[in-house]
């Protein structure tokens, strides 16, 4: 059979075989699963041909070489395998090519279920189970992947988190990261982890496509009625500042995407989170993502840190992706001091996530007065909106908007305003007038809403 020849490379190509020759042939005679001689075969022959940007981000002709490679390699490993009465690879050649580059190339057997849209979360309990979320709400058991091993799914992981600049090892044994495609991962590795490590993706969809009025979508989708988003473009085009809260999975994210499209133009936007999630559409928008001790060698940098960077940017408006800790201070400084801000916290609903904000506002300083905390929390806020995924109805939904009228009564409960509220399985305009503060941030917005 004739070998590859790539002109100019012809000589490196010729040493790298002879590197992937003498680590195949060892794997062997240790008696390695076939596959995996093939793949660390490869893996040499890759090194030694391709510079490690190909690697990380080949374009169309270096994947064509690539799978022209692996197949070549395939054909060759099983001739000499079968002349030596050894056990060979066997499978579709197609099949195995594209294992061998997603191993290689992505993330192994997890690439199939990153490629796949109906799936929203992927769970890997150890090397031998996964089971997969869909975006209906109904969780599988998903047969046919396998990472074969405790090493090789350490390997993959490695390199999902490396590409966030993220690490997880035994002094720190979990980590949080962005992949490529940006989907969130979460990691947490054994003895902590009983009795192997465990993986859970959080996967990113892209459910907005570029130009799209992004509430529309999410009418279109049933989680908004169409008085309901328009509401919602009211409050942001008069600056107004949005809570966002709801449980686990409850569609926070997408809400903020989704609101966040309506921001005006020209507005200036900082973003923070712990793992870069958000995908603002705007113009002048600056993300700003924390930092955990020992990473790169450097210090660790907090949610707080960054909110108090953002306001030496001039930003029109701060994004909070999610409230965790004592940065939830500053920000409702932020958003009492001229800011418009927007960020989201998990609470049951609307009174519990402005009481959740206080709470958390209560670790940014000793002897802060639990009265002084939530004051500024409700007037920080113009609207809460509650979101939950609905099991019956298997979609995301907002189940209720509120207003936020700055006061809290003689009882230390926020007083609210309930504008939008669940009933009848939808979500209903209850046509009150808002209240004075509201209602001057409609008016700035250009409409009168009644």
């Amino acid at each position: 059979m004739a070998t590859l020849s790539f002109g100019q490379d012809e000589q490196i190509d010729l040493v790298a075989r002879q590197v992937a020759d003498g680590a195949a042939a060892r794997a062997l005679r240790e008696g390695t699963d076939p596959y995996d001689a093939l793949l660390e075969r490869v893996r040499k022959l890759f090194k030694g041909t391709f510079t490690p940007a190909q690697m990380e981000n080949p374009g169309p002709t270096d994947r064509r070489r690539m799978a022209e490679l692996v197949r070549e390699e395939l054909e060759r490993f099983n001739r000499v395998a079968l002349a030596d009465n050894r056990p060979t690879v066997s499978g579709s050649p197609d099949l195995i090519v594209e294992r061998v580059l997603d191993e290689l190339l992505g993330l192994g057997p997890l690439d199939p279920l990153l490629r796949d849209e109906s799936i929203e979360d992927i769970y890997i309990l150890g090397p031998h189970r996964v089971i997969v979320v869909r975006s209906g709400g109904q969780r599988e058991m998903v047969t046919g992947v396998d990472f074969g091993s405790e090493r090789r799914l350490m390997e993959l992981v490695q390199r999902a988190l490396a590409w966030s600049g993220r690490q997880v090892n035994f002094a720190r044994p979990y980590a949080d990261a962005r992949l490529k495609d940006g989907s969130r991962i979460h990691v947490i590795l054994h003895p902590v982890a009983e009795p192997w490590p465990q993986v859970v993706i959080r996967r990113h969809r892209s459910l907005f496509a570029p130009g799209e009025d992004r509430l529309d979508k999410l009418v279109r989708l049933g989680t908004l009625t169409q008085e309901a988003a328009d509401f919602l473009r009211r409050v942001i085009a008069g600056r107004g500042s949005i809570l966002i809260t709801g449980a686990t999975a409850s569609g926070k994210t997408t809400l903020i995407n989704a609101l966040s499209g309506s921001i005006p133009p020209d507005d200036a936007v900082v973003v923070i989170e712990d793992t870069r999630e958000l995908d603002v559409p705007l113009m002048n928008v600056s993300y700003l993502v924390t930092r955990v001790a020992g990473e790169a060698e450097g210090t660790e940098v907090t949610q707080r840190d960054l909110v108090v960077q953002a306001l030496r940017k001039r930003p029109d408006w701060i994004i909070l992706g999610e409230a965790r800790g004592a940065e939830a201070w500053d920000f409702v400084q932020a958003g009492n001091t001229g800011h418009a801000v927007m960020g989201s916290i998990h609470a049951n609903g609307p009174r519990d996530a402005l009481e959740r904000f206080r709470d958390l506002c209560l670790m940014a300083a000793r002897n802060l007065p639990e009265n002084v905390a939530l004051r500024n929390v409700v007037r920080a806020f113009h609207v809460v909106v509650y979101a939950e995924n609905d099991r019956r109805l298997r979609r995301r939904v907002v189940r209720s908007i509120v207003g936020v009228t700055g006061n809290v009564a003689e009882s230390g409960v926020p007083t609210l305003q309930a504008l939008f509220e669940w009933a009848d399985g939808r979500l209903v305009n209850r046509k009150r007038q808002p209240y004075k503060r509201l209602q001057e941030i409609l008016d700035a917005g250009g409409d009168r809403w009644t």
